[in-house]
């Protein structure tokens, strides 16, 4: 195997993973089926012991009746788990790196409105990400200072997410197809990127 294959190889385990944590600190667990124990039923026996001719039955909850309880279901439980953060931080950088060279993450001027507009937001998206626009997952990259009437015309647009910069992760690259930043924010986000600290997000 060559070193490229290799590298190559690293990487992808290396997104499997991240995606995967993320997806499991996802879950919220909460899930739970009725067991003998949490069933509110009656203690007394279906019919007596002997004499029947029928199986043995000590209650009405067990398992294998209709309406019983459920043997081995699964009950709440935290899925998440930690991995290093250094994986996070190199999972990131590596996303971005691929981002850029595939010309992925944009770096444009954002437009200014006068009013909230969804029309003119997506003419500005169809200029930048290209005549497929609407059949891709795009994420938008704000500032602390945010300008209103953009951020309400490209908040409802299909595919279209947003999140304040600091809070980008590695994840993010493996959900989106485009990422795109406002161009006065371009190299701040690149040397966070490369040499920052991770965010609180991932």
């Amino acid at each position: 195997m060559s070193n490229a294959e290799s590298s190559s190889n690293s990487l992808e385990s290396l997104f499997f993973e991240v995606n995967y944590w993320h997806r499991r600190n996802l879950r919220r667990g909460n899930h739970a089926t009725l067991n003998k124990r949490k069933m509110e039923v009656s203690g007394r026996k279906p019919w007596k012991q002997k004499g029947t001719g029928r199986a043995r039955a000590g209650g009405f909850d067990s398992p294998i009746w209709v309406g019983g309880a459920v043997a081995h279901g699964p009950q709440p439980r935290d899925y998440s788990f930690r991995i290093p953060r250094k994986k996070l931080i190199k999972a990131r950088k590596e996303a971005y790196k691929i981002f850029e060279a595939e010309g992925r993450f944009k770096k444009v001027e954002f437009p200014s409105l006068s009013k909230p507009s969804t029309k003119e937001a997506s003419k500005w998206l169809k200029s930048v990400v290209g005549d497929n626009y609407q059949k891709c997952k795009v994420l938008i990259l704000l500032g602390e200072k945010r300008d209103l009437n953009f951020f309400l015309s490209v908040r409802n647009m299909r595919g279209v997410s947003w999140k304040y910069w600091r809070q980008l992760s590695a994840v993010d690259f493996l959900d989106y197809d485009y990422i795109i930043c406002p161009n006065n924010l371009g190299d701040s986000i690149t040397d966070w990127v490369n040499n920052g600290i991770q965010s609180a997000g991932v």
